[in-house]
C-alpha cells in the first residue's frame, strides 16, 4: 500500500470516528465520557477548547483515527444540539466569522492537496486568484450564505438550532468575545455552566497565560498579512474594515435575526 493511499485511508478514518462521536454524543449520551464543544467553523473553538482542556485537566485527541473512549475535550460543527453530556456552544458574531471564514479558505486554496480541492467544492469563486479582494470576497458570500465548507448549515441556521433548542437542557454559551475581554472570568462561568467541578483560581491563570494569543503564531495585535498564510490575530470586530459596507448591508438583511437572537448589535 502506499504513502498516498496510506494517507487517504488515515483521512477517511479520522473522518469517520469524528462522525461517530457525534452520533454517540446524540444517541448514546450515556456512552460518552467527554466534554463536547460546538461552533460554526471560525467561531473560535479551537482557542477555547485548549483553554478548557488545561482548565480541565482533560486531554485534547487530534485526528483520532478511532472513537474516543476516554475523559477528553472533543469538538464539532455539527448543526444538530446535543444533549445528556456536558456541551457548550461556542458563540462569534457572524461578520467576524465570515471574514475569518473567507481568510481561511483564501489560504486553503492557496496550498495543495485535499484542503484546497474541498473548499473550492464549496467556493470555486475562490479559484479566481487574480480577482480584486472585493470581488472575491463578494462572490465568496453568496457560496457561503448557502452552503459554506465545513457545516451543513449557513451561520444564521446553525446559531438558531443551538439556541433554540425545541427539547432538553440549553447547552452552555461561550461567547468567543467574552473570552477575549475577560478570560478568566468567562472560563469560571462556562466550566460552572458544564456541571464541571470548578478548578483552583491558579489552574485558570495557568490556563490564560499559556494560551494567551500573543504566545501563538501570529497572534500579536498589530496588523496582520491577510494574503499569507499565517494564523489572523483572532480580532473582535474586525469585520466593520474588511467587510465592504455593501456585504455588511446584505449580512444585517440575510442574518439579523440571527444577530438579535445571538445579541450582536447590528452595526
Amino acid at each position: 500500500m502506499g504513502n498516498a493511499m496510506l494517507a487517504r485511508l488515515r483521512a477517511a478514518m479520522v473522518m469517520s470516528s469524528a462522525r461517530l462521536n457525534d452520533m454517540l454524543a446524540q444517541h448514546a449520551p450515556g456512552l460518552c465520557p467527554f466534554v463536547m464543544l460546538a461552533e460554526f467553523p471560525r467561531s473560535g473553538v479551537n482557542w477555547t477548547r485548549d483553554l478548557l482542556a488545561d482548565c480541565l485537566q482533560l486531554p485534547v485527541p487530534r485526528h483520532a483515527m478511532f472513537p474516543v473512549t476516554f475523559p477528553a475535550i472533543l469538538q464539532t460543527h455539527s448543526a444538530t444540539p446535543i444533549r445528556g453530556i456536558p456541551v457548550a456552544y461556542v458563540l462569534r458574531d457572524g461578520r467576524d466569522v465570515f471574514v475569518s471564514h473567507f481568510w481561511h479558505c483564501v489560504s486553503a486554496v492557496e496550498g495543495d492537496g485535499a484542503l484546497a480541492r474541498r473548499v473550492l467544492r464549496f467556493h470555486p469563486s475562490l479559484g479566481d486568484a487574480a480577482s480584486p479582494v472585493e470581488a472575491r470576497m463578494t462572490r465568496f458570500y453568496d457560496e457561503w450564505r448557502r452552503r459554506p465548507s465545513g457545516s451543513r448549515a449557513n451561520w444564521g441556521e446553525h446559531v438558531r438550532n443551538w439556541l433554540t433548542p425545541e427539547a432538553g437542557r440549553a447547552p452552555a454559551v461561550i461567547r468567543f468575545e467574552a473570552l477575549r475581554s475577560d478570560p478568566h472570568a468567562t472560563l469560571r462561568r462556562a466550566i460552572r455552566d458544564l456541571g464541571m467541578p470548578a478548578p483552583e483560581n491558579f489552574v485558570i491563570d495557568f490556563a490564560v497565560e499559556r494560551n494567551a494569543l500573543h504566545r501563538q503564531v501570529s497572534r500579536s495585535t498589530g496588523p496582520v498579512d491577510n494574503l499569507t498564510r499565517l494564523r489572523r490575530k483572532a480580532s473582535v470586530g474586525g469585520w466593520r474594515g474588511e467587510m465592504p459596507e455593501a456585504l455588511q448591508r446584505r449580512f444585517r438583511d440575510d442574518f439579523g435575526a440571527a444577530l438579535a437572537l445571538a445579541g450582536y448589535p447590528e452595526v
